[in-house]
């Protein structure tokens, strides 16, 4: 099995929406090397429920008669990588938005912020 190092970077929080960051996204493959994904997103809804996002291309259509932008992804993440993915995100994130409020509010999530298979 191959080792995948999972590293958040250039994380920049935002407060428009449901969005919440963007970051570059850095998985290392052991002796093989790296990829970076940048302008990857951190989401939450109301309901607190967050997910990763990586980045998307915009493009306007007329379905239906009106003129509306939609969004289609570049990437998809599924598995257990997806999910090794949003755990060191959540964990930045949560380590950014808890140092901001001063320590006062309890984290969105709690988890390595940097995390390698054992």
């Amino acid at each position: 099995m191959m080792d995948i190092e999972i590293l958040v970077k250039d994380f920049k929080m935002v407060d428009k929406g449901a969005l919440r960051a963007f970051f570059t996204l850095r998985l290392d493959f052991d002796d093989l090397g790296s990829l970076e994904i940048k302008e990857c997103r951190l989401l939450k809804d109301r309901d607190r429920r967050a997910w990763v996002s990586l980045p998307q291309r915009a493009y306007e259509s007329s379905e239906g008669g009106t003129k509306r932008l939609r969004y289609v992804p570049l990437g998809v993440l599924d598995g257990e990588l997806k999910s090794r993915v949003e755990r060191v995100v959540f964990s930045k994130f949560d380590e950014l938005e808890f140092n901001k409020r001063g320590g006062d509010e309890r984290p969105l999530v709690t988890s390595d912020t940097h995390l390698t298979p054992s």
